[in-house]
């Protein structure tokens, strides 16, 4: 029975790890291909990526499944560095009152925040979409600033030109 147990841990904790992987690689995938220029590769630093995000004004802690991603990525923490859990894990439900995860509260865990990571992933894809293709006149007249405080009126006039030579070419 204990080998049991511990073949059933080993399970759920591979759960835990492949979803959060899973979603890691689908993040990087997606910023990689929206933001061709940036360097993904500190993403497994939450707080970069998090910052990545914010300075392209997507607010990504007020997505549905944030908290659940979050919590997720706590939890596999804990998983690849102990099996005792730390504090901000205990806070979370499954683990209350509990000094150690087991497959139970794995498996509680993971099916409770594995639908709430899938809404995750498509508010980020679609503010992502928002932030490349949606230009509503807050964004317009902000970009108009930048880019007006860079460049000399010759230089200003000749972009719009270009802009607009741009757009006639594309739509005809």
């Amino acid at each position: 029975m204990y080998e049991t147990n511990l073949y059933l841990d080993a399970l759920s904790e591979m759960k835990i790890v492949y979803l959060s992987k899973s979603l890691e690689i689908y993040l990087k995938t997606l910023i990689k291909t929206a933001y061709p220029e940036i360097d993904t590769k500190p993403f497994y630093l939450f707080d970069k990526m998090i910052s990545f995000f914010k300075s392209k004004s997507i607010e990504i802690d007020k997505l549905k499944g944030f908290i659940e991603f979050s919590e997720l990525r706590k939890v596999n923490n804990s998983i690849k560095h102990s099996s005792l859990l730390s504090e901000e894990v205990k806070k979370i439900s499954e683990f209350k009152g509990k000094s150690e995860h087991n497959s139970l509260s794995l498996d509680l865990f993971h099916d409770r925040v594995k639908p709430k990571i899938e809404l995750f992933k498509e508010d980020i894809a679609e503010e992502i979409i928002k932030e490349l293709f949606e230009f509503n006149n807050e964004r317009l007249v902000n970009l108009v600033k930048v880019f007006s405080n860079r460049m000399n009126v010759g230089s200003f006039r000749n972009f719009s030109k270009k802009i607009f030579e741009e757009l006639k070419t594309k739509n005809h």
